[in-house]
Protein backbone atom coordinates (compact mmCIF):
# COMPACT_ATOMS: atom_id res chain seq x y z
CA UNK A 1 0.00 0.00 0.00
CA UNK A 2 2.93 2.08 1.18
CA UNK A 3 4.54 1.77 -2.45
CA UNK A 4 1.50 2.11 -4.34
CA UNK A 5 0.68 5.54 -2.68
CA UNK A 6 4.19 6.60 -3.24
CA UNK A 7 4.52 6.29 -7.04
CA UNK A 8 1.05 7.88 -7.38
CA UNK A 9 1.59 10.94 -5.11
CA UNK A 10 5.24 11.28 -7.25
CA UNK A 11 3.08 11.26 -10.44
CA UNK A 12 0.93 13.44 -9.60
CA UNK A 13 3.97 15.82 -8.51
CA UNK A 14 5.16 15.59 -11.81
CA UNK A 15 2.20 15.68 -13.32
CA UNK A 16 1.61 18.63 -11.70
CA UNK A 17 4.81 20.72 -12.00
CA UNK A 18 5.10 19.93 -15.94
CA UNK A 19 1.40 21.56 -16.31
CA UNK A 20 3.42 24.61 -14.71
CA UNK A 21 6.56 24.31 -16.85
CA UNK A 22 4.82 23.77 -20.10
CA UNK A 23 2.09 26.54 -19.03
CA UNK A 24 4.95 28.73 -19.06
CA UNK A 25 6.90 27.71 -21.50
CA UNK A 26 3.55 28.80 -23.80
CA UNK A 27 3.48 31.87 -21.89
CA UNK A 28 7.03 32.90 -22.90
CA UNK A 29 6.73 31.71 -26.39
CA UNK A 30 3.57 33.93 -27.53
CA UNK A 31 5.16 37.22 -25.51
CA UNK A 32 8.68 36.93 -26.80
CA UNK A 33 10.50 35.77 -29.76
CA UNK A 34 11.17 32.06 -29.53
CA UNK A 35 14.19 31.01 -27.75
CA UNK A 36 17.28 29.08 -27.94
CA UNK A 37 18.20 26.93 -25.38
CA UNK A 38 21.86 26.94 -24.44
CA UNK A 39 24.47 23.28 -25.22
CA UNK A 40 24.93 21.61 -21.55
CA UNK A 41 27.68 19.84 -20.74
CA UNK A 42 27.37 17.67 -17.56
CA UNK A 43 30.84 17.02 -16.04
CA UNK A 44 31.90 14.41 -13.17
CA UNK A 45 33.03 15.68 -10.15
CA UNK A 46 36.52 14.89 -10.85
CA UNK A 47 36.05 17.61 -13.88
CA UNK A 48 35.91 21.40 -13.94
CA UNK A 49 33.99 23.17 -16.42
CA UNK A 50 34.72 26.81 -17.40
CA UNK A 51 31.64 28.56 -19.19
CA UNK A 52 31.97 32.16 -20.67
CA UNK A 53 28.42 33.36 -21.54
CA UNK A 54 27.14 36.73 -23.28
CA UNK A 55 23.43 37.35 -23.32
CA UNK A 56 21.82 38.62 -27.09
CA UNK A 57 21.45 42.47 -26.57
CA UNK A 58 18.07 42.47 -27.68
CA UNK A 59 17.10 39.87 -24.77
CA UNK A 60 19.36 41.66 -22.21
CA UNK A 61 16.21 43.69 -21.72
CA UNK A 62 13.09 41.14 -20.79
CA UNK A 63 13.54 40.09 -17.69
CA UNK A 64 10.47 37.62 -18.22
CA UNK A 65 12.15 35.15 -20.43
CA UNK A 66 13.10 32.13 -18.88
CA UNK A 67 16.08 30.98 -21.10
CA UNK A 68 17.78 33.92 -22.64
CA UNK A 69 19.41 33.46 -25.73
CA UNK A 70 23.08 32.93 -25.37
CA UNK A 71 26.37 32.01 -26.67
CA UNK A 72 28.26 29.76 -24.67
CA UNK A 73 31.77 28.73 -24.59
CA UNK A 74 32.61 25.63 -22.73
CA UNK A 75 36.33 24.61 -21.96
CA UNK A 76 36.42 21.37 -20.06
CA UNK A 77 39.87 20.49 -18.27
CA UNK A 78 40.20 17.14 -15.85
CA UNK A 79 41.44 18.12 -12.47
CA UNK A 80 42.82 15.18 -10.35
CA UNK A 81 42.49 15.26 -6.61
CA UNK A 82 45.33 13.85 -4.46
CA UNK A 83 45.54 12.87 -1.29
CA UNK A 84 47.80 12.44 1.24
CA UNK A 85 49.30 9.21 1.53
CA UNK A 86 47.58 7.05 4.23
CA UNK A 87 48.17 7.71 8.27
CA UNK A 88 47.36 5.48 10.80
CA UNK A 89 47.53 7.11 14.26
CA UNK A 90 47.62 4.86 18.00
CA UNK A 91 45.99 6.58 20.68
CA UNK A 92 45.96 5.64 23.93
CA UNK A 93 43.30 7.84 26.45
CA UNK A 94 43.81 7.72 30.32
CA UNK A 95 42.63 9.21 33.09
CA UNK A 96 43.95 11.43 35.85
CA UNK A 97 45.10 8.17 37.90
CA UNK A 98 45.32 5.27 35.69
CA UNK A 99 44.75 1.81 37.31
CA UNK A 100 47.55 -0.66 36.96
CA UNK A 101 45.49 -2.33 34.01
CA UNK A 102 45.57 1.01 32.18
CA UNK A 103 48.91 1.70 32.80
CA UNK A 104 49.82 -1.71 30.94
CA UNK A 105 47.47 -1.17 27.71
CA UNK A 106 49.71 1.82 27.15
CA UNK A 107 52.99 0.38 28.24
CA UNK A 108 52.16 -2.46 26.02
CA UNK A 109 50.80 -0.51 23.08
CA UNK A 110 54.19 1.73 22.82
CA UNK A 111 56.39 -1.22 23.05
CA UNK A 112 54.86 -2.90 20.27
CA UNK A 113 54.91 0.31 18.10
CA UNK A 114 58.67 1.24 19.09
CA UNK A 115 59.28 -2.82 18.52
CA UNK A 116 57.87 -3.52 14.87
CA UNK A 117 57.23 0.09 13.15
CA UNK A 118 60.34 2.44 13.68
CA UNK A 119 60.56 3.07 10.33
CA UNK A 120 56.73 4.14 9.66
CA UNK A 121 56.99 6.47 12.78
CA UNK A 122 59.62 7.78 11.34
CA UNK A 123 58.12 9.01 8.23
CA UNK A 124 54.90 10.14 10.02
CA UNK A 125 53.27 7.13 8.28
CA UNK A 126 52.73 5.93 12.50
CA UNK A 127 52.08 8.24 15.16
CA UNK A 128 51.75 7.22 18.62
CA UNK A 129 50.17 9.26 21.12
CA UNK A 130 49.22 8.73 25.00
CA UNK A 131 46.79 11.41 25.97
CA UNK A 132 44.83 12.05 29.46
CA UNK A 133 41.32 12.76 28.60
CA UNK A 134 40.97 15.21 30.93
CA UNK A 135 43.70 17.53 29.98
CA UNK A 136 42.69 20.41 28.59
CA UNK A 137 45.65 20.64 26.11
CA UNK A 138 43.90 17.39 24.53
CA UNK A 139 40.33 18.77 23.98
CA UNK A 140 40.75 18.48 20.15
CA UNK A 141 41.59 14.73 20.29
CA UNK A 142 39.62 14.04 22.61
CA UNK A 143 36.55 15.52 20.71
CA UNK A 144 37.77 13.25 17.44
CA UNK A 145 37.97 10.03 19.14
CA UNK A 146 35.23 10.79 21.75
CA UNK A 147 36.65 8.06 24.73
CA UNK A 148 34.76 7.84 28.06
CA UNK A 149 37.43 5.71 29.60
CA UNK A 150 40.73 4.32 29.48
CA UNK A 151 41.05 3.44 26.03
CA UNK A 152 43.10 2.34 22.80
CA UNK A 153 42.30 4.04 19.86
CA UNK A 154 43.44 3.46 16.14
CA UNK A 155 42.20 6.30 13.89
CA UNK A 156 42.65 5.86 9.75
CA UNK A 157 43.45 8.88 7.33
CA UNK A 158 42.41 7.31 4.02
CA UNK A 159 41.31 9.33 0.69
CA UNK A 160 40.96 12.47 2.59
CA UNK A 161 38.29 10.86 4.85
CA UNK A 162 38.80 9.57 8.78
CA UNK A 163 37.99 6.68 10.26
CA UNK A 164 38.18 5.81 13.84
CA UNK A 165 38.09 2.92 15.96
CA UNK A 166 38.10 1.41 19.85
CA UNK A 167 40.84 -1.96 20.27
CA UNK A 168 38.87 -3.39 22.87
CA UNK A 169 40.30 -6.88 22.40
CA UNK A 170 43.31 -5.23 24.18
CA UNK A 171 42.36 -5.30 27.47
CA UNK A 172 41.77 -9.36 27.44
CA UNK A 173 45.45 -9.97 26.33
CA UNK A 174 47.84 -7.69 29.10
CA UNK A 175 48.06 -10.74 30.93
CA UNK A 176 50.19 -12.13 27.65
CA UNK A 177 52.27 -9.62 26.16
CA UNK A 178 52.78 -11.25 23.33
CA UNK A 179 48.97 -12.00 22.42
CA UNK A 180 48.55 -8.28 22.96
CA UNK A 181 51.35 -7.63 20.69
CA UNK A 182 50.31 -9.88 17.77
CA UNK A 183 46.54 -8.79 18.26
CA UNK A 184 47.29 -5.17 18.25
CA UNK A 185 50.15 -5.29 14.78
CA UNK A 186 47.42 -7.30 13.35
CA UNK A 187 44.95 -4.56 13.62
CA UNK A 188 47.93 -1.74 12.54
CA UNK A 189 49.35 -3.96 9.63
CA UNK A 190 45.41 -3.89 8.11
CA UNK A 191 45.09 -0.27 8.47
CA UNK A 192 48.38 0.15 7.34
CA UNK A 193 47.95 -1.88 4.21
CA UNK A 194 44.46 0.27 3.92
CA UNK A 195 42.30 -2.15 5.03
CA UNK A 196 39.68 -1.10 7.16
CA UNK A 197 37.38 -4.18 7.70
Amino acid sequence: MNKEFFVLFFSAVLLFSGCIDSGAERKEQTADPPVTQPQISFASSSTTTTSSSTTAPEQASTSTTLLPATTTTTTTSTTTTTFPPLKVEVVFFFPISPCENCIQVGELAEETINTYYQEEVSSGTLIFKKANYFDPQNKELVRKYGPESSSLWIGTYKEGKFYKEMKIGVWYKTGNKRDYMDYLKEAIDKRLGGDLT
